[in-house]
């Protein structure tokens, strides 16, 4: 079941969290200042009720899910600044002051947001760039598997709603799904095209939740306003 709109439009910092066991953010706990500072969404990934936990439409693409389901539930009452996140402390992909995210969150300037609308939360551009993804010219191991990275135009495609004509030769950004974003520059898309992802994530069947994620996690930047290589 979506989760219920709380009157959140006076809210200044946002967090967004999918978790897979809420054992993996017992950090959370001893953090009393992001605690404060922020509204939290907690979107648990699993099916036992509990009542600290949000819920997302769907349960495929990892990460993906919780995000876009957060939008959508809360698309009229955002924030002014969301930041998406992963629970589980230690993390690879960071890179500022050790693997943890909280030196992060509490060095972030929300702000800047207002002026890029949307920044990665990972400091070093690799893995992802200068080059991720040639969306148009896939591997022939690609194409023999007919894997996602083969049908990864068709799926830009549905997402941005454009023709092949349009669908970019080359996607470079950094990874790891992490970011924060200001609600002018979400709301610069309609629910309804948010809308149009989740059901992308519910109804097509990709190889696995982790390629279903990667599409995502190679398309944020875009779907927050940003050229295809950065």
């Amino acid at each position: 079941m979506p989760a219920k709109p709380e009157n959140t439009a006076k809210i200044h910092k946002a967090i967004v969290m999918p978790a897979v066991n809420l054992r993996e953010m017992g950090w959370l706990k001893k953090e009393t200042d992001l605690l404060q500072s922020h509204k939290w969404f907690i979107y648990c990934m699993g099916r036992t009720r509990r009542d600290e936990c949000h819920y997302p439409r769907s349960r495929k693409g990892r990460e993906a899910a919780a995000y876009l389901s957060y939008i959508v539930d809360f698309y009229d009452v955002l924030p002014k600044y969301t930041v998406f996140i992963h629970s589980i402390r230690h993390q690879w992909h960071n890179d500022f002051l050790g693997d943890t995210t909280i030196p992060i969150l509490k060095r972030l300037r929300h702000e800047s947001a207002d002026r890029v609308g949307f920044a990665n939360l990972k400091c070093s551009h690799f893995p992802g760039c200068p080059l991720l993804l040639e969306p148009l010219t896939p591997s022939p191991k690609d194409l023999k598997k007919n894997n996602i990275r083969a049908r990864f135009p068709d799926v830009y495609q549905h997402f941005f709603n454009t023709t092949r004509a349009e669908v970019p030769e080359a996607i470079g950004a950094a990874c790891c799904a992490e970011f924060v974003v200001s609600r002018d520059r979400i709301r610069k898309r309609s629910r309804a095209e948010y809308e149009r992802m989740l059901e992308w994530l519910e109804r097509n069947e990709v190889d696995s939740a982790r390629d279903a994620g990667w599409v995502f996690e190679v398309t944020w930047h875009i779907i927050f306003g940003k050229e295809p290589v950065q």
